[in-house]
């Protein structure tokens, strides 16, 4: 009995301090009922155009599916975060060397809202079950994200579901012109031009960003022409 006991306790104490080891490695900033701080992080990274850091808040959940449609979705989410970056440093462009000017919806490839702020992020609403969240900070539908919370590791805590935003994203038209990165191309070209100070309206501004976008796509067919070409002999 003594020894029952006693191999009980051995087990009881191995199993806190388990218990323990894991609770010193989790982030204080990252509790278990909040995803916003993992969202957060993202987007810090996608801020200052960090993509190896913007994609470590990415939840590999694909790991069941065959090959080939796990490198898809992968290759998606890698295009969306170029868009993403993209996009903010357009952004921060148009703010340092174009203050004040307003920017509709559709120009220059804006989809939804602007990149969410620190602020924005910090109050969005979520909503939880189990290990799963869904965040926005915005109200058009782009302004989300699918969360899952990762509990293994040394570092547990909130991050995008791969899956669950291809799932609610997914469209062949759309998959097709985001793996193209049209758009993502189009942006840093125009980027470029804004911060040399080309322009003085925003239409001017959006005008150079559709030819970007035009040329991106005539250099994918000129490149996808040249790999179908019969080789001379």
């Amino acid at each position: 009995m003594r020894l029952t006991f006693a191999f009980f306790l051995v087990v009881l104490v191995s199993c806190c301090m388990r218990e323990f080891a894991a609770a010193q490695t989790r982030r204080a900033t990252d509790p278990a009922d909040d995803p916003r701080p993992g969202l957060q992080r993202f987007f810090d990274a996608v801020r200052g155009a960090d993509k190896t850091a913007a994609m470590q808040y990415w939840h590999d959940d694909l790991r069941d599916l065959e090959g080939e449609r796990r490198k898809y979705i992968g290759d998606l989410v890698d295009h969306l975060v170029d868009e993403m970056i993209a996009e903010s440093r357009l952004e921060q462009a148009l703010a340092r060397k174009m203050p004040g000017v307003r920017r509709e919806e559709g120009q220059v490839g804006q989809v939804g809202g602007l990149t969410p702020t620190a602020d924005e992020l910090a109050k969005a609403q979520f909503t939880l079950y189990r290990r799963l969240a869904v965040v926005n900070w915005g109200r058009d539908k782009n302004s989300g994200f699918p969360m899952v919370y990762e509990n293994w590791g040394n570092q547990p805590g909130w991050k995008i579901s791969k899956r669950q935003w291809y799932a609610t994203t997914h469209s062949s038209v759309g998959d097709s012109l985001l793996l193209g990165g049209f758009s993502a191309k189009g942006k840093d070209a125009t980027t470029k031009e804004i911060l040399a100070g080309k322009f003085k309206t925003i239409e001017e501004v959006h005008k150079a960003y559709v030819r970007h976008y035009a040329e991106a796509i005539d250099a994918e067919k000129a490149k996808r022409g040249a790999a179908t070409a019969p080789v001379k002999r």
